[in-house]
């Protein structure tokens, strides 16, 4: 199924993709049509698909490594370090310094 493909990119790529029209280019849909398909089916849209998957890596490199923020955001494929910092507190709700601090 298509929901199932893009699962599978999005453990593959999370990395290096961001965006929707990454993975809908990759699976030779429109990025509106791949929303259509991940919402009906999920109740979430792709970006929070692609978004949940990379809190999670975040999360574990945190708990699990000794890298600083910034390593873990160019990991994550994160140009600027602020702007996984800025990512991860609107997802989380913390930054993730105070995330590491609180595990």
């Amino acid at each position: 199924s298509t929901l199932a493909k893009f699962k599978a990119l999005v453990n593959q790529h999370h990395r290096e993709w961001h965006g929707t029209s990454d993975y809908a280019s990759a699976l030779h849909i429109t990025p509106d049509y791949l929303n259509r398909i991940v919402k009906s089916q999920t109740g979430k849209t792709a970006k929070e698909h692609i978004q949940s998957r990379i809190i999670v890596a975040a999360k574990r490199l945190l708990y699990f490594s000794d890298l600083s923020n910034k390593e873990i955001g160019f990991q994550l494929g994160f140009s600027e370090p602020a702007n996984f910092s800025a990512f991860f507190k609107n997802c989380v709700g913390q930054s993730p310094s105070q995330f590491k601090a609180n595990v």
